[in-house]
């Protein structure tokens, strides 16, 4: 990793944005308790109406034009200053150590991309049950074509470069295509030490029958056939427009962090 003018490295943070400006500061107010501090935030934002940029900027966060989340972490990745990237969605929180120790795990264990365990932001036993299958699944395809969710991708810079970045032409899911393409050209390592929360969101928008449906078809599709592509008219992908009460359960888990 690069060294910053302060002689510590440099952990480029890139996170895709559309009217976030409810999840977005929990996220930022996990990475100022991080331990490792030298880190740059660069949000790409994708025309949000509401104030997630005005959020972003008193974070002192970067702030550059994005799109759906391929293009938003593509080009906040060309702005990425550290020759290390982490990509993470805006409704995550990362927990106390959770930079340091992954920064030790990446010079212990030499992998080039990696992820980690996700937990839910959620106090339904049907929640930490999704959440855990969804664990078990990314352990065990580590070995036969990894795969990692978009919320949480560590990745060497010159990596992300060889492989041309993000698939902007696929509609869902392009996180399993990067990470693939990522493991044929480096090691990659999912991280059973480490977790990072993720709110239930998209349940709450959409009804657990819905989501996990459309994942189970999408997996298998893409396991059977290949990406799924943006003209591919069984599938669609709705980003932004997450309900405002799916925020409550973060408010009341990290209520210290703005006292």
């Amino acid at each position: 990793m690069k060294i910053d003018k302060d002689g510590a490295r440099l952990l480029s943070i890139v996170v895709p944005t559309l009217n976030e400006e409810l999840y977005l500061p929990y996220l930022l107010a996990s990475l100022s308790k991080q331990t490792f501090k030298n880190l740059e935030v660069i949000v790409a934002d994708a025309g949000s109406k509401d104030k997630t940029r005005e959020i972003a900027q008193k974070w002192g966060a970067k702030i550059v034009n994005g799109g759906r989340p391929a293009k938003g972490r593509n080009n906040g990745a060309k702005e990425a200053r550290g020759d290390s990237i982490l990509f993470l969605d805006s409704d995550v929180v990362l927990p106390d150590f959770f930079i340091e120790k992954l920064l030790y795990l990446y010079r212990k264990r030499n992998f080039n991309v990696a992820s980690c365990f996700i937990d839910p932001i959620s106090d339904k036993k049907i929640d930490e049950a999704i959440f855990g299958l969804k664990n078990i699944y990314y352990t065990g395809m580590q070995v036969v074509k990894p795969q990692a969710p978009g919320l949480c991708i560590f990745i060497e810079k010159h990596l992300h470069l060889k492989i041309n970045g993000f698939d902007e032409t696929i509609e869902m899911n392009e996180d399993w295509d990067y990470i693939n393409r990522a493991g044929k050209f480096g090691k990659f390592d999912f991280l059973r030490e480490l977790k990072i929360f993720e709110s239930t969101r998209r349940f709450e928008r959409d009804g657990y029958t819905k989501v996990l449906m459309q994942k189970i078809l999408a997996g298998t599709y893409i396991n059977l056939f290949g990406n799924i592509k943006r003209d591919n008219s069984l599938f669609s992908y709705c980003f932004g427009d997450y309900p405002r009460k799916s925020v409550d359960l973060i408010k009341k888990r990290y209520k210290d962090f703005f006292d």
